[in-house]
């Protein structure tokens, strides 16, 4: 319901899984990407932008939003969903622009980026 990165909007507000294309990284451990980082996720030929969004168990690694799933085509139910293998996820290590103002302006800078992968 919640996740670590936030919005600059006052009231902090989580990332809506529905709307926003993001990965989970694990708490600790990982040192390619930050929360805020963008990162370019490949499945079957087909390339999308999200934003490193949450903060998962630590040594697990692969999960992604309900909007990132549904856009690829992969079930993307949380306790059923997913796929095994095949997805690639390539990290631009600090490429945040730090917490974005609001829903509107993070899909917005998704845009920007999809548009140059």
């Amino acid at each position: 319901d919640e996740t670590s990165y936030r919005y600059d909007d006052g009231r902090q507000s989580s990332l809506d899984p529905t709307a926003i294309r993001y990965a989970v990284i694990p708490k600790s451990g990982f040192t390619q990407a930050q929360l805020g980082d963008f990162v370019v996720v490949e499945y079957r030929g087909k390339r999308l932008a999200a934003v490193v969004g949450d903060l998962g168990p630590v040594k697990k690694f692969g999960e992604g939003s309900w909007r990132l799933a549904t856009d690829f085509g992969i079930p993307n139910s949380g306790n059923t969903g997913g796929v095994g293998s095949g997805v690639t996820y390539t990290f631009l290590g600090g490429s945040s622009l730090g917490r974005a103002a609001s829903e509107e302006k993070l899909l917005g800078q998704l845009a920007d980026l999809q548009l140059s992968i």
